[in-house]
């Protein structure tokens, strides 16, 4: 919005504030809008508690003289508050002549404070986590223990004859306001996360009621909505959603993608790692091909020349970072898994196998073919071959092997 100081504007709060909420708005809430938005705030707090009396239209030029606020920063305050839920604000440009309506809104409970990741973790990095602790305790309250206690407490129906046809009946009728708390509204799109926790055939029903959590923590963290499905796929044990263990998922995905910031997924096979061809056959041109190109490029061609999802970069990059893998190999094992996953990647599945031919110290492309025609051979209940040392051009060219690869090729182009 654009503000002027001949323009209009009238204040209203939602509920009235107790001692608790001014307290949550000194300790919660100031750090994080700073002294000029917890000023502002109850400067319009004061002006809707008198003008609820007395109802009148006021310039905006009443503000910046009370509070000491240029107009171009009254207006940056204003968003700080209704970005954080502390205010609604809604305009009316009728006549030629604009007025605003500033609705003061009441500040969350110390429940759903602390509940809502976004303002929590913010709170944490602000002021510390040992004074948040210290913070929290303050709202504590040291309650009488209940042991002999017995409950005495009168019931309705106790106290109360209900007789409809006597006048009046003990009838009162109060006006209250509607208890509104500040809420943050932010966007994220969750259909693609929920088509892929279809492709996991992760039922629902187990995060039907952990989506806000969820969500605020993929905020915080910048998680798009593909690397959110896995993590929240991955923090499911045993048909229970683990929020400690998400929370770590996601503090690991934000500090993998903010430190190394991808650099090894756009680097080729080394020279000294890449493979001896000395046929033209499709499987060596094949070969050779995965390893004139990088993670990077390979995950673009199979996104039809788009840009990969961050999801999929950060598992390659993990790859070649914590396991020490080729890129020849990483291709390999990423046109395996898509191949075999529905064009998905699974972190844990690609890190099961990841690990597997990082101890076996595999470095060339085809010493990872070979390796996945291992698991192809294995998992069809065939016996391995009994020799390592038998010929290898002759393994290359067994047929199965040629038929994996353009099965995955043809998969996944």
């Amino acid at each position: 919005m654009a503000l002027y100081k001949t323009d209009m504007y009238i204040a209203e709060y939602a509920y009235p504030l107790d001692s608790m909420m001014e307290d949550e708005l000194i300790y919660l809430y100031q750090p994080l809008i700073g002294i000029e938005g917890y000023t502002l705030y109850n400067l319009l707090y004061t002006e809707a508690k008198r003008m609820d009396r007395f109802h009148v239209l006021c310039p905006v030029d009443r503000l910046l003289i009370y509070s000491g606020l240029s107009l171009t920063r009254l207006q940056e305050v204003l968003e700080t508050l209704e970005a954080i839920g502390l205010l609604k604000t809604y305009r009316n440009s009728e006549d030629g002549k604009t007025k605003y309506l500033f609705r003061v809104q009441m500040p969350l409970s110390i429940n759903h404070f602390f509940a809502n990741q976004i303002l929590t973790t913010l709170l944490i990095h602000t002021i510390g986590r040992d004074d948040v602790m210290r913070v929290r305790d303050y709202f504590r309250i040291a309650g009488e223990k209940m042991t002999g206690y017995e409950d005495i407490t009168a019931r309705f129906q106790d106290v109360f004859d209900i007789r409809l046809n006597d006048k009046p009946p003990l009838k009162t009728k109060f006006n209250y306001a509607h208890k509104k708390e500040a809420n943050i509204i932010y966007d994220y799109d969750l259909s693609l996360f929920y088509e892929t926790l279809r492709d996991y055939q992760l039922p629902a029903y187990i995060i039907d009621n952990e989506k806000d959590f969820i969500v605020q923590l993929a905020v915080v963290y910048n998680v798009d909505a593909i690397a959110l499905a896995s993590l929240t796929r991955e923090s499911v044990i045993d048909n229970r959603f683990d929020r400690e263990l998400f929370k770590k998922k996601c503090q690991e995905f934000y500090n993998l993608n903010s430190t190394s910031q991808l650099s090894e997924v756009y680097h080729i096979q080394p020279e000294a790692y890449r493979s001896q061809h000395t046929a033209n056959d499709p499987i060596s041109q094949h070969l050779n091909y995965l390893e004139t190109i990088s993670p990077y490029q390979l995950l673009k061609e199979k996104q039809g020349g788009k840009e990969p999802v961050m999801h999929d970069l950060a598992i390659a990059e993990t790859l070649m970072t914590q396991l020490d893998l080729t890129p020849g190999v990483v291709n390999v094992l990423l046109e395996y898994v898509l191949g075999n996953n529905n064009q998905t990647l699974n972190r844990s599945y690609c890190e099961t196998i990841g690990a597997s031919w990082s101890r076996k110290h595999l470095h060339t492309a085809k010493e990872a073919y070979e390796a996945v025609m291992g698991y192809e051979r294995t998992r069809n209940g065939e016996k391995p071959k009994q020799s390592p040392a038998q010929n290898v051009q002759e393994r290359v060219n067994d047929d199965d092997f040629m038929k994996l690869i353009e099965e995955l090729k043809g998969e996944t182009s």
